[in-house]
């Protein structure tokens, strides 16, 4: 694994054996409060990925992160999405290009504000199963998740790989 994976501490609840992904929300204990905060340093070093209950760069406030989604590997924590409700900005799709969202499409979304992968298991479905969990707990398909900017070019591939008829945006922090 690069150096990029962060170790997993003894956690009080310990990750359960069978579980490769784990949900961790401002109301989970403190050490899995920790170890996301940890990752998502690791995951946007300098960047603005935050740990639950964090807006971006590490503030508290209105567009805080709701959840961290960590992909476990091993022993160590090599998958990591942060999910934020925001609201959506535009729509963009292959067909149509780019447009800004009208009326009734400017509505709150479960947005994905940050995906990493280790870049040892990328390209192995890591990043679509964070999505997927992500989607379960939201009570949306994963097509319905907006996605913040700025998006890469590497995010809005895995985000159109997963919306194929046209990925929601939703803009920065505020």
């Amino acid at each position: 694994m690069s150096s990029s994976a962060v170790q997993i501490p003894a956690l009080d609840p310990p990750w359960p054996d069978d579980a490769v992904i784990m949900v961790v929300t401002s109301r989970a204990a403190p050490g899995w409060r920790s170890l996301a905060h940890q990752v998502a340093a690791a995951a946007q070093p300098g960047g603005n990925a935050a740990a639950p209950g964090e807006g971006p760069g590490g503030r508290n406030g209105a567009d805080s992160v709701e959840a961290a989604f960590l992909y476990r590997h091993a022993d160590r924590v090599a998958g990591y999405l942060a999910l934020a409700s925001r609201a959506v900005t535009g729509h963009r799709s292959p067909a149509a290009g780019d447009r800004q969202a009208a009326g009734a499409e400017r509505a709150v979304r479960p947005c994905v504000t940050a995906v990493w992968v280790d870049e040892q298991l990328r390209r192995h479905g890591v990043a679509r199963q964070l999505v997927a969990a992500a989607a379960r707990y939201a009570h949306v398909a994963p097509a319905e998740l907006a996605w913040g900017e700025p998006l890469t070019g590497s995010g809005y591939l895995l985000a159109r790989s997963i919306a194929a008829g046209g990925v929601w945006i939703a803009g920065g922090a505020g």
